[in-house]
């Protein structure tokens, strides 16, 4: 499956965690914290009026529209753009949830959550035996008519 991680700058270590334990199951992850051109730890503030960030970011919007599933790890409002972004397109979203997740609103409703690592896993595994996406994995897919089908990025 191809995968992408969904999170805050401040969940970075989380990131690349879940990343190398997802490719030990043969996942294609793509990992922000890898990008090349990715902020420093310092002036990010600064970085985000960049080319570079403008690079990373259209490498991301990329990455998760192409993406089988995208997995929602916590974060602001970057990370809530992406999980927007792939349920238009259709693509099933998977979140962690855990003590530090921030207050959420309706958007909740777009993803399935769970409470560990180990149940993510397994729901993975289950979409990948069955080639499927149903709902006893995720909630369902938005309606035809919310769906943008034509929309690609060059």
């Amino acid at each position: 499956m191809k995968i992408y991680i969904a999170a805050s700058m401040r969940n970075k270590t989380a990131v690349l965690r879940l990343a190398e334990k997802l490719r030990l199951g043969q996942h294609e992850v793509y990992a922000f914290p890898e990008h090349p051109q990715q902020a420093g730890e310092s002036g990010v503030e600064d970085w985000l009026e960049t080319e570079d960030a403008l690079e990373v970011w259209m490498d991301d919007m990329r990455a998760c529209a192409g993406a089988t599933v995208v997995i929602y790890l916590g974060g602001g409002c970057d990370a809530w753009a992406e999980v927007g972004f792939a349920y238009a397109l259709g693509i099933p979203v998977l979140g962690l949830w855990g003590e530090r997740t921030e207050r959420i609103g309706l958007q909740r409703n777009m993803v399935h959550w769970y409470d560990t690592v180990h149940q993510l896993l397994i729901a993975l595994r289950g979409m990948m035996e069955t080639g499927a996406y149903d709902d006893k994995i995720a909630p369902p897919f938005p309606p035809e008519d919310c769906r943008l089908p034509n929309w690609r990025w060059t």
